[in-house]
C-alpha cells in the first residue's frame, strides 16, 4: 500500500508536470495564433476585482498582472514570474495595509513546511493565463473548498508595488495565496483581524 502511495504521490505528480510542460510548449504556435486572433488568452476573474475584492469604496489602487510585478531589469533579462523562487521560506512574506498579521503568521509556519503551501497548490507551477486553483480548509463545512483566482494584485495607484502581502516579486504563491484568502472570506478587508489557527488549517 505505500510503495503504491508513493508511486501516486511522487512519480504521477513528476509525470503530470512533464505532461503539461510538453502540451504547453506543442500547444504554444495555437496559443499564440489565438492571441493574435481573438485577442488575449489571459484569465480574468470578474467576480473578484475592484471595490467588491478590496471590500471598500474610493480606495484608489491599480490592478497589476504578475509579470508586471517583475522589476524593469529583469523582465529585459526575460525573466518570468515563478509560483516559487527558490526555496519557500518564511522571509519571502512581508505584510502590507491590511491587518492580516493572522494569516501572514500563519503563512510563515506553514513555509517552514514546504509541502503545506504546495499542497494548497492545485495548479503546481505559474500559469501563463494567470489562472490559479487554490485549495482552502472551509471550517464551517469542515472540508476543503477550491478557490480560482487570477494573477491580478491590488497595487499602490501609480506603483507596482502590493498594497497588502508582499513577496520578493520574483515569485507568486503568497500573494495569491493571500488573494484566494480574500476571495473565500469575500474581500481583502474582512482579512483585518482574524484567528492564526485557521490560517494554519
Amino acid at each position: 500500500v505505500i510503495f503504491w502511495k508513493s508511486l501516486y504521490i511522487y512519480l504521477f505528480a513528476c509525470f503530470n508536470v512533464i505532461l503539461r510542460r510538453l502540451h504547453r510548449s506543442l500547444c504554444r504556435p495555437l496559443y499564440n495564433m489565438c492571441e493574435c486572433c481573438c485577442g488575449p488568452w489571459v484569465f480574468t476573474d470578474t467576480s473578484f476585482e475592484g471595490d467588491t475584492a478590496i471590500g471598500q469604496t474610493g480606495k484608489e489602487l491599480d490592478w497589476v498582472r504578475a509579470y508586471e510585478l517583475i522589476d524593469e531589469a529583469d523582465r529585459a533579462k526575460g525573466f518570468k514570474p515563478r509560483l516559487y523562487h527558490g526555496e519557500i521560506e518564511p522571509s519571502d512574506l512581508c505584510q502590507g495595509a491590511v491587518g492580516d498579521c493572522w494569516l501572514v503568521a500563519a503563512l510563515a509556519c506553514a513555509a517552514e513546511h514546504p509541502a503545506c503551501i504546495r499542497n494548497a497548490f492545485l495548479t503546481s507551477e505559474a500559469n501563463s493565463r494567470g489562472k490559479y486553483r487554490v485549495r482552502l480548509w472551509d471550517p464551517e463545512k469542515k472540508g476543503w473548498s477550491v478557490v480560482v483566482v487570477d494573477d491580478r494584485i491590488p497595487c499602490a495607484k501609480g506603483t507596482k508595488r502590493p498594497e497588502y502581502l508582499k513577496s520578493d516579486g520574483k515569485e507568486l504563491w503568497a500573494v495569491i495565496l493571500e488573494k484566494a484568502f480574500a476571495k473565500f472570506c469575500g474581500s481583502y478587508a474582512v482579512l483585518d483581524g482574524g484567528w492564526a489557527g485557521w490560517g494554519w488549517a
